[in-house]
């Protein structure tokens, strides 16, 4: 992705006349020409484009837009004091983007921009944002209660990640403006996104919702399965909409298919149709990911209401027409009148199709209340047009690794303590429960499994470093010679101490659930590949520290707080925090045999997805709705039979 030159004007600038074509002009023409296409009188054309420069006015006037936006041509910047700041809201960088909703002949225009800041920094970005939303409230009228109710999780002061807060508007005919909020869920760290996409839906009384949503658009994990934007409808009505969108890298179709079903409105086999007819030929969105977004609604906190496939066709065709073609041949395939979506191109093009592609940059297919909805996103080309052929805002390949650093860095991006089921047990006042099914998971299928995984390696691995380096971790896995302090010892201990204070039954799941993890573990930690079994042990043997190391924080505050948990000094392991590191140490004294790398990351996603999958399947069993506890039954049941493998397999 290019960088955007930009830099927002002084006030001796602000002053002055804005450029002679300039953003807010270029994008009010350009939205007039699609609300003309929609069906919108005059009169309600004036309105919108009154609400949308009004919107954009303290910005947009002041960004020079290149009249000729050849393809080279970095268009739409201030020649003086340019900044880096590069807006993640289109595929050229600019900071809006035009959507426009087709269904049963009827349609909406929406407006989706980036509020800019002073600065090009996220804490100016943010405060603009801010400044935005006030406006929205004081002068359109708009709802921020559930803005205000997680406005601390994602907008925090020192928050991360590409941007602070989006904004978009939606134009209906004879109906007022809808406004919308993006919020960033990386903003406290990319390996706290699930947590906080989670946190924030129990705030808005969405707290079963998680457990269908891991179950489907989040299944894979936070590595493949990204969660990029937590969106809110900013209205009052029961029927306003929160939405969680995640990118789903390296996904095949059929991954695609399965994101969409669980939504109420789900038909088996629609989402497929609509990927290969958008995707043509495309097995796996490698070079650019899809996206899917699913909404929930007030009144059904179990599961999604509907589940909106995004596809990038701008990535996965050569130019604008055959996009325009393979739209036009699904609308004919569905019976669906194509005479509106041909209105919209025709009026919005201001080329060519031939001459390049990013004008359409994805496609999106929703059905809702028993209709379907296609959804054409329009980019503005206001900085550059991408000459055909090209991959506008590719996004990077996370199916293949070019060393073991680079895996283990990804293995330690994803805490298990920042999982939602980790992060709602520390918000639950009675947590011994809760804590005991989680030590329950982790002995049946870690702790009673792990001396003999080690014990394996130990006695066939091929290098005699890599047997000592093992033998090594057997001996501290054992206690050094002292059974009370072994680890599998350890974790029995708490669970005793923690048995007369657990309440709750949950139907004996969890020996279910250890049974399931232990079977996708044994895949990875004893393969007949040293390498994929030494990765995946250290993988799993790190993971579990995390977690013992995590418990013992937690009740060590319940301790404070006058709880009746605690830990006596022999109970105190010394965890394995730098275990990947001396690991790495070990591979780079040795010669690892070719293939090494993609062992590495067989045996460390593999570990990742047992435990990530494990701790989902305790999400569901304590804080799911109980359609997805008996669904949960049914799965681990299989899951855990014998032959059954690993979750990755599982997926495919």
């Amino acid at each position: 992705m290019s960088a955007l030159k930009r830099t927002l004007p002084s006030a001796a600038e602000r002053a002055a006349a804005p450029p002679a074509l300039n953003l807010s002009d270029y994008a009010s023409a350009r939205l007039r020409a699609l609300l003309k296409a929609a069906g919108f009188d005059r009169r309600e054309e004036d309105r919108s484009i009154d609400v949308f420069q009004d919107l954009t006015a303290s910005w947009a006037p002041h960004y020079a837009v290149s009249r000729a936006r050849a393809p080279a041509t970095s268009g739409f910047f201030q020649k003086s004091n340019a900044s880096t700041w590069v807006s993640d809201i289109s595929d050229d960088n600019t900071p809006v983007e035009f959507s426009v909703t087709v269904v049963d002949g009827q349609s909406d225009v929406r407006v989706l921009f980036e509020t800019q800041g002073q600065e090009p920094t996220l804490a100016s970005y943010r405060e603009a944002g801010l400044a935005l939303h006030a406006r929205l409230e004081r002068t359109f009228s708009a709802d921020l209660t559930r803005f205000r109710a997680v406005q601390d999780l994602f907008l925090p002061h020192d928050m991360h990640g590409p941007f602070a807060v989006w904004n978009s508007v939606v134009f209906s005919r004879n109906k007022p403006p809808i406004f919308k909020t993006y919020f960033n869920p990386q903003a406290r760290g990319i390996g706290n996104a699930y947590a906080l996409a989670e946190e924030a839906l129990c705030r808005l009384g969405f707290g079963r919702a998680w457990s269908a949503f891991a179950a489907s658009a989040a299944r894979r994990g936070p590595y493949l399965d990204e969660v990029k934007y937590f969106a809110l409808d900013l209205t009052p009505e029961q029927e306003a909409r929160i939405k969680i969108y995640v990118r789903h890298h390296a996904a095949r179709q059929e991954d695609l298919e399965f994101a969409c079903g669980a939504a109420e409105a789900h038909v088996p086999g629609e989402a497929l149709a609509f990927t290969r007819a958008m995707g043509a030929d495309c097995e796996h969105f490698s070079a650019r990911s899809a996206v899917t977004c699913s909404s929930f609604v007030g009144g059904r906190d179990e599961r999604p209401a509907a589940t909106t496939l995004y596809l990038p066709v701008c990535v996965y065709a050569r130019d604008d027409a055959v996009v325009k073609c393979r739209v036009n041949d699904y609308l004919a395939r569905n019976a669906i009148d194509a005479a509106l979506y041909n209105r919209i191109i025709d009026e919005f093009a201001d080329r060519s199709l031939e001459s390049g592609i990013g004008m359409h940059s994805w496609i999106a297919f929703r059905r809702h209340q028993q209709r379907e909805r296609t959804t054409i996103y329009l980019a503005t080309e206001a900085n550059r047009i991408h000459p055909p052929g090209a991959i506008p805002a590719g996004t990077a390949d996370r199916a293949t690794f070019n060393s073991a650093e680079e895996v283990f860095r990804c293995f330690t991006a994803y805490p298990l303590p920042a999982h939602p089921f980790m992060q709602r047990v520390g918000h639950e006042p009675e947590k011994a429960h809760l804590i005991w099914s989680l030590l329950t998971t982790i002995h049946d299928g870690v702790s009673a499994n792990i001396v003999t995984w080690l014990a394996t390696l130990v006695a066939r691995a091929q290098s005699g470093r890599v047997a000592s380096f093992f033998a090594h971790q057997l001996d501290r896995e054992m206690g050094a010679g002292d059974f009370a302090r072994a680890r599998s010892e350890l974790v029995n201990e708490c669970l005793r101490r923690i048995e007369p204070q657990r309440a709750h039954d949950t139907g004996n799941v969890e020996p279910l659930i250890g049974r399931s993890l232990r079977t996708f573990l044994s895949k990875h930690c004893a393969s007949t590949d040293d390498i994929e079994s030494s990765a995946a042990l250290v993988a799993t043997i790190g993971y579990r520290s995390s977690i013992l190391s995590w418990i013992m924080q937690l009740l060590q505050i319940e301790t404070r707080n006058g709880g009746p948990l605690q830990f006596t000094e022999r109970n105190d392991p010394e965890f394995d925090t730098h275990l990947s590191d001396n690991y790495l140490s070990l591979l780079r004294s040795i010669t690892p045999p070719p293939g090494a790398v993609e062992s590495i990351q067989t045996g460390v996603m593999g570990a990742q997805s047992a435990m990530w999958t494990s701790l989902d399947a305790l999400y569901t069993a304590h804080f799911g709705a109980p359609k997805h506890q008996d669904e949960l039954l049914h799965v681990i049941h299989s899951q855990a039979a014998p032959g059954a493998s690993s979750k990755a397999e599982m997926n495919n």
